[in-house]
C-alpha cells in the first residue's frame, strides 16, 4: 500500500506538535506544584502597621478636645538649651498658629538669670519683628540686610516649630507616611513596644521635600506612642533630625512629647533640646507632671499686630 507523502508529512507534523505541547505541559507542571508547596515569604504587614498606628492615634486624642491638624493653635511653655548658638538655657512662652500657609508664631523669651531682660519675637508669616522689654520695636523685615542674623534665627525657629508639630500627632503620620510597615518588637525603657517604620517625602510644605525615614515605637500594652525618631535620607550619610520622647498628657487629655531633641548635620549629640515645662498635680495615684501646652487657644489680634514705634 502506498502512502501519500503529503499525508505522511502532515501526520508527522501533527504528532510532533502534540508531543511538543505535552512536553511543555509536563515541564511547566512541576513548577506550578512547587509554587503551591513553597509559597513566597509574605512581607511585613502594612495593614497591621496601620491598625497599630490607628489605635495609637485614638489613644493620643484627648477626651475634651479635638485638634484640627490643618488649622490648630497651640500655646505652650518651653525650656530650651541651645548649645549651637552658645546662649545657654532660656525659657519660652510661645503661641503657634498653623492657620496660615507658613504658620505664624509669637514668642516671649527670657534667658536664665533674674536680671536678664525678656524680649518678644513675632513672625506672622510675612513680617517679623521684636519688642524689647522697654517697648522698643524693631521690624526685621523692613531692613533684612541689617537684621540678617535676627531674621534668619526667627525664620529657623518658625520652620522648626512647624516641622515639630507636623510630627506631634499620630494622625499626621498615618496621612503622610509611605511604605509603612511593622518590622518587629523590642524593649525600650523597660516597655515592650512595636517597632514601625515608614517614609515620607511630604516635608510639611517645604519647597524642596526631603525624604524622611521614621522609626515609631508604640507601647504593646496600651498602644500609646513611646518614641518617634526622624532620619534624613536625602543625603548619602543618614542623619537624625528629631527625636520625640517622654510622652505625657496635658490638662486637655492630649498625649504629647515632653522632650524633643533636634539634630543637624551628622552630629551624634543634639544641637538643641526642647522640654515642655510642666506643672505638678496631685492625683489619687500620686504626683503627676502635666505638660504646659494648650490647643485651640484663642488668638488675640493684637499679638500679631505691629505696635506703634516710639519716636
Amino acid at each position: 500500500m502506498k502512502i501519500n507523502l503529503e499525508t505522511k508529512h502532515g501526520l508527522s507534523n501533527r504528532i510532533n506538535s502534540f508531543l511538543l505541547v505535552m512536553a511543555l505541559f509536563f515541564i511547566a507542571l512541576p513548577g506550578a506544584y512547587a509554587q503551591e508547596e513553597t509559597p513566597a515569604e509574605t512581607p511585613p504587614s502594612k495593614a497591621e502597621a496601620i491598625d497599630i498606628l490607628s489605635k495609637a492615634a485614638a489613644k493620643q486624642s484627648g477626651e475634651e478636645i479635638v485638634v484640627d491638624l490643618k488649622n490648630f493653635k497651640a500655646f505652650f511653655n518651653l525650656e530650651v538649651f541651645d548649645a549651637d548658638r552658645g546662649k545657654g538655657n532660656f525659657k519660652v512662652e510661645r503661641l503657634f498658629d498653623n492657620g496660615v500657609p507658613t504658620g505664624r508664631m509669637w514668642t516671649k523669651k527670657k534667658h536664665d538669670g533674674k536680671k536678664s531682660p525678656y524680649s518678644t519675637l513675632v513672625h506672622d508669616g510675612e513680617e517679623a519683628w521684636r519688642i524689647g522689654e522697654d517697648g522698643e520695636v524693631v521690624i526685621f523685615t523692613d531692613k533684612p540686610d541689617a537684621y540678617k542674623t535676627d531674621l534668619k534665627n526667627l525664620e529657623d525657629d518658625l520652620r522648626l516649630t512647624r516641622q515639630m508639630f507636623g510630627f506631634f500627632f499620630v494622625r499626621t503620620l498615618l496621612e503622610e507616611l509611605d511604605e509603612l510597615s511593622l518590622v518587629g518588637e523590642s524593649e525600650v525603657g523597660g516597655r515592650d513596644v512595636y517597632r514601625l517604620e515608614g517614609k515620607t517625602s511630604a516635608w510639611l510644605g517645604d519647597e524642596n521635600p526631603t525624604l524622611v525615614y521614621l522609626v515609631i515605637h508604640v507601647d504593646k500594652k496600651n498602644f500609646t506612642v513611646n518614641e518617634v525618631e526622624l532620619i534624613d535620607l536625602s543625603i548619602a550619610e543618614r542623619r537624625r533630625l528629631f527625636v520625640f520622647s517622654r510622652y505625657a498628657r496635658n490638662n486637655q487629655g492630649v498625649l504629647v512629647p515632653g522632650n524633643v531633641k533636634i539634630f543637624r548635620d551628622s552630629a551624634e549629640r543634639p544641637y538643641m533640646a526642647i522640654a515642655l515645662m510642666t506643672e505638678t498635680k496631685e492625683t489619687s495615684t500620686g504626683k503627676k507632671h502635666i505638660p504646659k501646652i494648650w490647643f485651640n487657644t484663642t488668638v488675640e489680634k493684637e499679638l500679631f499686630t505691629i505696635p506703634p514705634q516710639k519716636k
